[in-house]
């Protein structure tokens, strides 16, 4: 069903309250420079993952900085999701999902992608061992 390793606008999470509910009432871990929060529940899309990428502008002043930053994390994201969909495809779940970058450096791609890749391993893992709470419609 995804062949194509794309991240379109429908893939993004950008709706106020979605993004306020997932940090009050979602679940979270943290990764090596990573907190990651998600939430299980139906989505406004018919997609299975929407994500958002957020830096801390306290750590990083310059946009510049902030934005290279958010770049490397949606591309980490959108090559390596794959695994992702096609666990909660199978369950037949929608999941809202944010990357908080919490290192104190800018790191390269590499690195920022292989972060990613454990981060959504876990959250495989984390989703698997949680019981079965909302399925989209």
């Amino acid at each position: 069903m995804f062949t194509r390793a794309t991240l379109s606008k429908s893939e993004r999470l950008s709706r106020e309250q979605l993004i306020a509910s997932l940090f009050e009432a979602g679940q979270s871990f943290f990764t090596s420079s990573f907190v990651v929060y998600y939430k299980i529940g139906p989505l406004p899309e018919s997609v299975p993952a929407q994500m958002l990428a957020t830096v801390s502008k306290r750590k990083f002043h310059k946009a510049t900085d902030r934005n290279r930053i958010k770049r490397f994390i949606k591309e980490g994201y959108r090559i390596n999701k794959l695994p992702l969909y096609t666990h909660l495809t199978s369950h037949n779940l929608q999941l809202a999902v944010a990357f908080v970058y919490t290192d104190k450096k800018i790191t390269s791609f590499n690195d920022i992608e292989s972060k990613i890749k454990v981060a959504l391993s876990e959250l495989i893992v984390k989703l698997t061992a949680e019981p079965k709470k909302v399925k989209k419609d």
